[in-house]
């Protein structure tokens, strides 16, 4: 299989000349770097539906960086989403398919919000036939323009409206910036290292006027059981100023940045909603569970918001010409 180098941003993958990409081999994570245990959820950001989000939960969204809904989407659309997923994995879904072929990997283009649909793979999954490596695909990107399916998670009202209300926006007039499905694989499922999203776009650190630090937000949603065990989302409360990455596992927080014993680890049902600031730092650990876990995840920005370079990106979140180490 021909194959270059390419870079997701800054996440390093290989693209093959089939149009997929391979993530290289990764190492695990050390000991210590995220929560082992449930959450008190005494103590946790969480609202019980759309409906039941006050002005409270805006606030703490605003300081905390997070804000959990639970059964924010009934059992059908997430049965609609996972067969939608498993179609695109077994690269049986047309419309995906079409909109895939032919299309090169394009990191400018990804870091400003308009990179094509794609699938990445696990590396076990390099140079299997296409129709053959389900099962190890770890990523799907980019397909609420072309997977109708999804629409119900993509462009749902009651999100958007309450993304709007989260930025303090009189209306939700947004775009999509960015649709990821996330697979995190049994037994295999790699870690994503602490890392903040809007260390990988090209999108200006501006606070919100519901005072939130920035008008980047991502909605992550469980589409099967997402377990401390099998590598739930895990985020640090509170922690809202832009950090430097490194290329070490991943474009990443350093390690040792991360305080210890801060992480809180956020177990989902199928069809809850975690809705974070594209400052909040974030993980999910590796999974060595027999049970996979999948998730639609969505990053939105005001309509038209600006754009900036990659250069002042890294300016910001990169560490060449800084004191600093990792």
């Amino acid at each position: 299989m021909a194959a270059s180098k390419a870079y997701l941003s800054t996440t390093q993958v290989v693209e093959s000349s089939d149009g997929t990409f391979v993530s290289p081999p990764c190492p695990p994570p050390p000991d210590g770097l995220y929560a082992e245990t449930e959450p008190d959820w005494g103590t946790i950001n969480v609202a019980a539906g759309f409906e039941s989000v006050t002005a409270e939960h805006v606030a703490a969204y605003a300081a905390d960086g997070y804000l959990v809904v639970k059964g924010a989407y009934n059992s059908d659309v997430v049965f609609a989403a996972h067969e939608a997923i498993d179609r695109m994995c077994a690269e049986t879904d047309e419309r995906f398919e079409a909109a895939c072929a032919g299309h090169k990997h394009d990191p400018e283009a990804a870091a400003v919000g308009q990179d094509c649909p794609g699938i990445q793979l696990e590396a076990a999954g390099e140079g299997l036939p296409k129709g053959h490596r389900a099962q190890f695909v770890r990523k799907l990107k980019n397909f609420h323009s072309v997977s109708k399916e999804l629409d119900c998670i993509c462009f749902d009202t009651e999100a958007w409206g309450l993304i709007a209300r989260l930025l303090g926006l009189p209306n939700p007039d947004l775009e999509i910036f960015q649709s990821i499905a996330l697979l995190k694989l049994a037994k295999v499922g790699r870690e994503k290292p602490w890392h903040q999203d809007q260390a990988y776009f090209n999108i200006p650190i501006e606070t919100t006027p519901s005072g939130a630090p920035t008008h980047v937000v991502g909605v992550w949603v469980a589409v099967e059981p997402a377990t401390v065990a099998n590598g739930c989302m895990q985020v640090l409360p509170g922690h809202g100023a832009p950090l430097n990455h490194f290329q070490r596992r991943d474009w990443q927080i350093c390690d040792d940045q991360i305080p210890a014993k801060c992480a809180i680890a956020l177990p989902m049902a199928p069809g809850d909603a975690l809705f974070f600031s594209g400052l909040a730092p974030h993980g999910t650990p590796p999974n060595h569970t027999d049970r996979s876990r999948k998730a639609v995840q969505l990053h939105l920005v005001p309509k038209g918001y600006r754009r900036i370079s990659t250069d002042d990106r890294l300016a910001v979140f990169g560490n060449e010409g800084k004191v600093c180490e990792c």
